[in-house]
């Protein structure tokens, strides 16, 4: 295996290791705990795809940079449409700000 490849590999475990001894020191004795795992898998989980599906092959570098900056304007409008029920109760009532297991969570799924 390729030195670069066995680094990145031990350093992701690494910070997947932390990631889930930190979240297991927030949550304590809570049982809310496996939801929270589960949620950072599936983020994981979906970065690991987006990269691997990302990816260009050699000899699809110039195709691949115009087919990228469709995705990318494609994805974000629909992202954004699908966050603003969620972004209007954020910022309306605020009633996900009280609750620091959202915050822990949504940190969780983007490490």
């Amino acid at each position: 295996m390729d030195k670069k490849a066995l680094s990145a590999i031990s350093i992701s475990a690494f910070a997947m290791i932390g990631l889930v001894f930190v979240l297991w020191k927030i949550h304590a004795d809570n049982h809310e705990f496996w939801i929270t795992l589960l949620i950072t898998g599936g983020g994981a989980a979906s970065g690991w795809l987006v990269g691997f599906l990302a990816s260009p092959v050699h000899n699809e570098r110039e195709k691949f940079e115009i087919y990228a900056k469709l995705i990318a304007s494609g994805v974000s409008v629909y992202l954004i449409a699908r966050l603003e029920p969620t972004l209007g109760k954020i910022f309306n009532d605020g009633a996900l700000l009280t609750n620091e297991l959202y915050g822990i969570r949504f940190i969780a799924y983007f490490i």
